[in-house]
């Protein structure tokens, strides 16, 4: 058996991009967000996929509104499709239902990273808790999207 070191595995974060066919120099959605100084998510690498629209207040504005600062980040794209995976921790609405305008913006511009020249994707948020939990989390300050909030026409 073969060990690796895993914080080593994602340290190409351009040849990531292009093996799922993004090319940062060309792409009109990607760009490379740098997170190298830890500063925005102390969890992620030092390198995030992110809408090339997105500016850095609202990438860390989304990033408030999560849970230790985990928001939405690329995991998968595929270039045929334009479907896309983005994973990120639950919100920080609270037991009040808080929203984040950030956040919401930041799910709009993913819904715009579809196939070059495609108007928009429709965007689907799954959670993978049971449904109490997720409801249980809402004493603690976390919670989950309120779906009338985000622009999903």
């Amino acid at each position: 058996m073969h060990y690796k070191d895993g914080w080593k595995l994602y340290t190409d974060i351009t040849g990531e991009a292009r093996r799922m066919g993004i090319d940062f120099a060309t792409s009109t959605m990607f760009t490379a967000f740098d997170n190298s100084n830890y500063q925005l998510c102390q969890t992620y690498p030092r390198k995030l996929i992110m809408p090339k629209k997105v500016s850095d207040r609202k990438v860390y504005g989304a990033a408030q509104f999560r849970s230790k600062n985990r928001l939405p980040a690329l995991s998968y794209y595929d270039q045929r499709t334009g479907c896309s995976i983005w994973r990120c921790s639950q919100t920080n609405t609270g037991l009040f239902g808080k929203n984040s305008a950030e956040d919401e913006d930041l799910f709009y511009e993913i819904s715009r990273c579809g196939k070059e020249g495609q108007q928009r994707n429709k965007c689907i948020i799954f959670d993978a808790r049971p449904k109490l939990s997720a409801q249980g989390n809402k004493f603690k300050g976390g919670g989950f999207e309120d779906l009338r909030n985000y622009r999903n026409e």
